[in-house]
């Protein structure tokens, strides 16, 4: 899902959540994962090689560890197949060092290895405006990717 889901999500949580975050299901989390706030960064410049680092076992330190009561939650990336299903969700620490899934927020993964890319895409996707963009109208991952004008 993280690798090729068509409509990506993103956004800053403002105050950050302090600590353990709660399970999904418990809908504690739900006014910090959805609504308004939320933008589309679908077509955002760097998002493909940020997909990519997602899914790479380089860019993470293991194992994962139990949440540290001191984190601070301040940024979420939803990724999913259109704007009325949930998808897979990542949180991320203010600093960026520390990864967790909603769907198993109980293993948090250290990240310090892309932690600096990741803060610095995390202020690009922040100053980006806030405009709703149809899922069916959304770039494919693969068509971001794909070279301009290839002579292959």
């Amino acid at each position: 899902m993280i690798r090729d889901a068509p409509l990506v999500e993103f956004r800053k949580i403002d105050p950050p959540l302090k600590g353990s975050l709660p399970a999904r299901d418990s809908g504690q989390l739900e006014q910090h994962v959805s609504g308004h706030d939320l933008i589309n960064i679908t077509a955002a410049p760097g998002l493909v090689h940020l997909r990519n680092a997602l899914v790479e076992d380089r860019s993470f330190v293991w194992p994962a560890a139990l949440p540290d009561p001191e984190n601070r939650w301040a940024w979420v990336m939803i990724f999913r197949e259109d704007s009325t299903r949930a998808g897979a969700t990542l949180l991320f620490t203010q600093e960026g060092d520390r990864i967790a899934s909603l769907e198993a927020p109980e293993a948090v993964v250290s990240s310090e290895p892309v932690a600096k890319g990741l803060r610095e895409m995390f202020a690009e996707f922040s100053a980006m405006p806030q405009e709703a963009v149809p899922a069916n109208e959304a770039p494919s991952p693969a068509a971001d990717a794909a070279p301009a004008d290839s002579q292959r």
